[in-house]
């Protein structure tokens, strides 16, 4: 994944935090202040379980933020994504992927970004994943529309000077809505 499309994402995402974001952050930052204290306060009688307890903490910090936004993502914001279509174009190159996103989240979603991977497509499972780490192509695009709770909303990618024979290749996508 490219600099500039991971400082997007985190920027998007941090740009449309909802109540349930704030509640869910703040929840955690309560648990990790409220580890930490007790710990201090065994400090001086255990303190194996105030070692124990800090470590419980540092692990939290660096994995809460992430099991929160993967939480949120299944639960509140959770998107379906139908790829209806890839065509590849004989006469112009082209590679064109067109799909739907449905909101089946528990908000409304100010704009969604659409990633999508060309892959070599193997047999075997462990090339195939050696492949998802550096794919042929790969193209996102963000779609700054209102999607509801319950609607859908289509969407089109088109990969440009795509030549690749259509057997020798699969076509993967995901998508982030906010």
């Amino acid at each position: 994944m490219h600099l500039t499309t991971l400082k997007e994402r985190i920027l998007d995402y941090l740009h449309h935090l909802s109540p349930y974001d704030y509640i869910a952050y703040g929840w955690l930052v309560a648990v990790l202040v409220g580890f930490l204290l007790l710990s201090i306060v065994l400090a001086g009688k255990k303190p194996k379980t105030s070692l124990v307890l800090i470590l419980i903490v540092l692990i939290l910090m660096m994995a809460g933020p992430f099991g929160m936004k993967y939480a949120l993502d299944r639960t509140i914001r959770k998107v379906a994504l139908e790829d209806t279509n890839t065509t590849q174009l004989q006469f112009a190159k082209d590679l064109i992927v067109t799909g739907k996103i449905a909101n089946e989240g528990k908000i409304d979603m100010s704009g969604c970004r659409v990633f999508v991977k060309v892959l070599k497509k193997d047999d075997n499972r462990y090339k195939q994943m050696l492949y998802k780490l550096k794919p042929l192509r790969k193209k996102s695009i963000h779609i700054k529309k209102r999607l509801a709770k319950g609607e859908e909303m289509a969407y089109r990618v088109v990969l440009e000077h795509f030549t690749l024979h259509k057997d020798t290749y699969v076509v993967e996508q995901n998508v982030e809505c906010y």
